[in-house]
């Protein structure tokens, strides 16, 4: 469980630096505490699924490749 948190958290953060985005402003996109996000991005928490659909969504990624399952980006609708 804990290696997936940590895929998920560079995933996550490969994906912010993509967008030449800073932790505390991808914590303000997320509405969240600065502190809070980097949680997220060092793989210490966990997040919900309405919270993965919005970086899914925001990133135009799978969930599939967000949470380490796959490497291939593609949104399948």
């Amino acid at each position: 469980m804990e290696e997936n948190l940590k895929e998920f958290g560079a995933r996550l953060k490969a994906l912010r630096k993509e967008r030449k985005l800073k932790q505390t402003e991808m914590a303000e996109v997320m509405k969240l505490a600065p502190r809070n996000y980097q949680r997220i991005e060092y793989g210490k928490t966990n997040v919900t699924a309405t919270t993965l659909l919005f970086l899914c969504d925001y990133f135009h990624v799978s969930a599939d490749y967000l949470l380490g399952r796959t490497d291939n980006r593609e949104v399948n609708r």
